[in-house]
């Protein structure tokens, strides 16, 4: 993936994050409410934890998709040169003829 789409991915992977953070505080909120409005209200502290562990997660990716992000462009081998430039130069001396020879099929 480019640079752009670790981008697109960070931004995306934020508002989610936000989202979930929200949502695990409204969580919170109505679990305080419906422990005091009844007495032996539900416990959801394992709800909260697995909300916990999956905000976690989405951080730790986010995390990584930006530093993938803002990585120095890595240089690929393809791009390198593989042959040195002196037999350039002589096939740019040498006839139309000779240039063409190595694609003879030799019986």
């Amino acid at each position: 993936m480019s640079r752009a789409s670790y981008f697109i991915v960070v931004v995306v992977l934020g508002v989610v994050a936000v989202f979930w953070w929200f949502a695990k505080w409204f969580l919170v909120v109505g679990s305080a409410m419906e422990k005091d409005s009844a007495p032996g209200g539900a416990d959801v502290s394992g709800v909260l934890v697995f909300w916990g562990v999956i905000f976690v997660g989405i951080l730790l990716c986010l995390l990584w998709c930006l530093a993938r992000a803002f990585s120095p462009v890595r240089r690929d081998s393809v791009s390198l040169p593989t042959q040195p430039s002196q037999p350039q130069e002589s096939q740019k001396l040498a006839t139309p003829d000779e240039m063409l020879a190595h694609l003879v099929k030799k019986p």
